[in-house]
């Protein structure tokens, strides 16, 4: 069985992804339990997007999990490029993550030849349309680029299953009052 994630990019966040070690660290704990409980059930291939935040963050997951933790188990990881000129974008530390995962992925998939308007978009489509399951890491914002994702997911009659990262604040903030 494949699964993906959508979530937010670091700006979209609801704590500063760059910044708030505490907050993303319970965030990013969530997100690799998530993962652990999907290839307990029998999921063995992973969709990703190439995008900084929800999206990388849950490739270096499933690259750890394949390599360290499952070796035996037949983990694949498949990143989506919306275009090939996507690795412009980053810078630093992002840039290191983004190579890292490229390079570890199994497979490749690349949506458009050019960045066209529509190429990111296409691409999240392709990531759910591929999945039976949708890991969907969210604020609860009905505003949202996650909130369409879950819309056109749930219409495809897929599998959601949410990390409300608005919930996981009050924990991140009852670990710092302790």
């Amino acid at each position: 069985m494949n699964a993906c994630v959508i979530g937010p990019t670091p700006k979209q966040f609801p704590f500063d992804y760059e910044t708030d070690y505490i907050s993303k660290a319970v965030y990013q704990d969530e997100l690799l339990k998530k993962a652990k409980e999907l290839i307990e059930n029998g999921y063995t291939h992973f969709i990703t997007q190439m995008n900084i935040g929800a999206e990388l963050d849950f490739a270096d997951i499933i690259i750890f999990l394949r390599d360290e933790v499952y070796p035996e188990s037949g983990i694949t990881l498949e990143t989506v490029i919306a275009h090939p000129g996507l690795h412009k974008e980053y810078t630093g530390e992002n840039w290191m993550t983004f190579i890292g995962v490229f390079k570890s992925s199994d497979k490749k998939t690349l949506i458009s030849k050019t960045p066209e308007p529509d190429c990111y978009e296409k691409s999240q489509k392709y990531a759910i349309d591929n999945s039976d399951a949708v890991i969907a890491v969210w604020d609860g914002s009905r505003e949202s680029d996650v909130w369409k994702a879950i819309e056109y997911a749930s219409g495809k009659g897929k599998n959601i299953q949410y990390i409300m990262v608005d919930k996981l604040l009050e924990s991140a903030y009852q670990i710092i009052a302790k």
